[in-house]
């Protein structure tokens, strides 16, 4: 996948299930991924395994009021 090599990709619901799998999958070939989750202890969790990896990670809290 070095296509996706400095291309910025979104994913919702990267937290669980397909959307957790695609954080994982596309943060090896270098791309950059911009994950939202829905808490952040669910994004603290991301963050560690990408961590984990050896993936640079960066986070921070987007507060949304209604």
């Amino acid at each position: 996948m070095s296509e996706l090599r400095d291309k910025v990709i979104l994913i919702t619901g990267a937290t669980s299930g397909i959307g957790r799998a695609s954080t994982l999958l596309f943060s090896d070939p270098g791309a950059k991924v911009v994950a939202a989750a829905r808490t952040p202890d669910d994004g603290t969790k991301l963050v560690a395994a990408l961590a984990g990896k050896g993936v640079e990670t960066r986070s921070f809290d987007c507060l949304m009021h209604k």
